[in-house]
């Protein structure tokens, strides 16, 4: 039995879901009464999840708040920030 290949349209609690033949998977994490620190940390774990899952042509995307200053910040060797980052 050969599988059609379609694609599909879905709004789920406001996000919009565009994929095909439902394989694209997604998670919605809320993490409530969160600390500044655990976030931070949270954040950073997860891009190191991702990093770790690609050679095995698994394409995790984040999307957070802050996200791109947070892993700026978090992989800089010694943790300083210059100037032109901010």
């Amino acid at each position: 039995m050969a599988q059609e290949t379609f694609r599909f349209l879905k709004v789920c609690n406001d996000n919009l879901i565009i994929g095909i033949n439902m394989k694209d998977k997604v998670i919605k994490l809320t993490p409530k009464g969160i600390t500044q620190k655990q976030w931070v940390n949270l954040l950073l774990e997860l891009n190191l999840m991702r990093k770790a899952w690609r050679p095995y042509g698994v394409d995790i995307t984040i999307q957070a708040p802050g996200l791109k200053k947070t892993i700026l910040w978090g992989t800089k060797v010694g943790g300083q920030i210059s100037e032109q980052d901010r």
